[in-house]
């Protein structure tokens, strides 16, 4: 039997921070993800809403599958992968950033992120009173630039994100990234673990709830997930201890 550890980024790997560019995998998480990496019983998928470059350069680990923008661009052994979006949407996404950046800027502590597929408004440092605002003038944005529903908006940790709307999240990717693992394996008998904290990885708890371990990240909510770890500490605790008890 072997296991197929899926993991998020931020707040599950790394403790959630000011900007998503002070996030830092501690020397003690790399250690433990390169272990398993090279641990005959345990693959590794990272599945972030990064962008995969920056996912990439965050962790820079051989042998592990990278999944970025919540699995629309996935990287690694013996898996290719990327999302296909309609005509438009590319364009649509960049008009949405310039003008996100253009009429938010002046809110101090506001985060107008590019991710090539998807666009992320981060708004952790920024005033209670300004979100409201902030959520209008997202959506008014999307609605005026993005006709014919070719953008969603999803919401996340103090963050709201603009995607493609197509019919994908992080439950789909990490189910594609098992199917194409265990076609390799043959008979082996593959048992996924999704590990996370945000509401993107609801998706993935819901996918495997009947035929997986699911681990919610952080203080207790609503949540397909069957298990609880509090803090990214804990979870490199309990990456280290399954390597022991293997």
């Amino acid at each position: 039997m072997k296991v197929y550890l899926f993991l998020d980024f931020d707040g599950t790997l790394t403790p959630i921070v000011s900007t998503p560019q002070k996030a830092i995998l501690s020397a003690k998480a790399k250690n433990v993800l390169r272990r398993l990496a090279k641990h005959r019983a345990f693959k590794v998928s990272i599945i972030s809403g990064r962008a995969i470059k920056d996912l990439r350069k965050k962790i820079g680990i051989k042998n592990i599958v990278y999944a970025g923008n919540h699995g629309m661009e996935i990287k690694g052994p013996g898996i290719s992968y990327k999302a296909v979006i309609k005509r438009g949407v590319a364009s649509a996404m960049k008009r949405c950033n310039d003008l996100l950046n253009n009429r938010l800027h002046s809110i101090p502590g506001i985060k107008v992120e590019n991710k090539g597929m998807t666009v992320s408004v981060h708004f952790r440092n920024v005033a209670k009173s300004m979100v409201p605002l902030i959520s209008k003038t997202v959506r008014t944005v999307a609605r005026e630039n993005a006709k014919n529903g070719l953008i969603r908006i999803d919401t996340g940790k103090k963050v709201l994100e603009l995607k493609p709307n197509i019919a994908w999240d992080k439950g789909k990717a990490a189910q594609l990234i098992l199917s194409r693992y265990k076609k390799s394996e043959g008979t082996v008998a593959v048992v996924p673990v999704f590990i996370g904290d945000d509401s993107t990885d609801e998706d993935a708890f819901k996918a495997f709830r009947n035929n997986g371990i699911t681990v919610l990240v952080g203080k207790p909510r609503n949540t397909f997930a069957k298990y609880r770890l509090r803090n990214p500490g804990e979870v490199i605790k309990f990456l280290e201890s399954i390597m022991e008890t293997e």
